[in-house]
């Protein structure tokens, strides 16, 4: 679902930023069916989030971590970042300009963690 509202999306948004916003606006406004899918893929987005956040808790609540699965582990973790740098930098497109303070928070954390946290 997500895969493929984003490709439906990525047709239309212009990843710039004097347009991004107006391609948002024009999206959910003038495009067909578009508030459609971008709401199918604002939800899809937020339920993933919050459904590899509860994955990670029951793994590491009940252990699971623990040879042999230590390398299924890192590998979660790898995609729990992966999923939360994307949930960072796709907050923008949803909120529109008031995205863009969330963005600013998130790169000034990530300038500010030291390289050996940073993975």
């Amino acid at each position: 679902m997500l895969a493929c509202s984003g490709l439906l999306l990525s047709l239309y948004y212009v990843p710039s930023e004097k347009e991004a916003f107006r391609s948002v606006v024009m999206i959910t406004d003038e495009v067909t069916l578009g508030w459609v899918i971008r709401g199918l893929h604002k939800w899809a987005a937020t339920l993933f989030i919050i459904s590899t956040i509860l994955h990670t808790i029951r793994v590491f609540v009940s252990k699971a971590y623990h040879p042999p699965r230590d390398l299924n582990w890192m590998v979660g973790v790898l995609t729990f970042v992966l999923v939360m740098f994307f949930g960072l930098y796709g907050i923008p497109a949803a909120l529109g300009p008031e995205g863009l303070l969330a963005t600013e928070v998130g790169r000034r954390w990530h300038g500010a963690c030291p390289s050996s946290v940073i993975i």
